[in-house]
């Protein structure tokens, strides 16, 4: 046997900041924030981004962008 014959990846799902910003989120804030990201006609990415940095919450408009087109890590999830 090979040293490296029993290696196998390992295949742990990682979402991207979107999500993980949600998971630490109240459940109350969980469900608007699910809403914010999802509506992406009233909220768009850069006034979301813009407007959730004063509460703390640092997600740039990109990212937010990408996760909407679900070309993020989350879409492994």
């Amino acid at each position: 046997m090979g040293l490296l014959d029993d290696m196998n990846p390992h295949k742990t799902a990682v979402g991207c900041k979107v999500w993980k910003i949600r998971q630490g989120l109240e459940p109350s804030d969980q469900k608007l924030w699910a809403a914010m990201i999802d509506d992406a006609e009233l909220w768009k990415a850069e006034t979301l981004s813009r407007q959730l940095r004063p509460r703390g919450i640092q997600v740039a408009s990109s990212v937010i962008r990408l996760h909407r087109e679900s070309n993020c890590s989350c879409r492994n999830l």
